[in-house]
This record gives structure tokens, sequence and C-alpha cells, in this order.
């Protein structure tokens, strides 16, 4: 299975396998496919969907990883 790492300000959002874990500097966590969580430093809306992760908003702060 592919490995895909996005950062979105200071969190790192790693999917594989259909899991996604949001990482920052308080910790981790594995995020549940279909909530949507508001990334805490940019406000911008994160729904992980089995290997991909939906990302709405305007998103200060940068934005960097592979995308498909």
């Amino acid at each position: 299975m592919a490995r895909s790492t996005t950062r979105i300000g200071s969190t790192e959002y790693t999917t594989e396998g259909g899991r996604t874990t949001a990482t920052n500097a308080h910790g981790s966590a594995e995020l549940v496919n279909g909530q949507t969580y508001t990334d805490p430093e940019t406000g911008a809306q994160v729904t992980p969907r089995g290997d991909s992760l939906h990302i709405v908003g305007d998103v200060h702060g940068g934005l960097s990883g592979n995308f498909s």
C-alpha cells in the first residue's frame, strides 16, 4: 500500500492502508474515516476517506504533500 503524507501548517497527515494519522507538537492521533476535523492552526476542514484526504478551506500557513 502506498503511503501519502500531507502537511497543513505544522500538522502532518499520514495516510497508509486506509488509515490516517495526524501528528503535531502535541502528539498524534488516528483519525476516523468520513469524520471531518478542523486543522487547529489553519482552520482547514480535513476529512480522511480511505487512502485519501479531502481538504476544504483557505489554507494559510502552508500546504505540502503528494496530491492525486
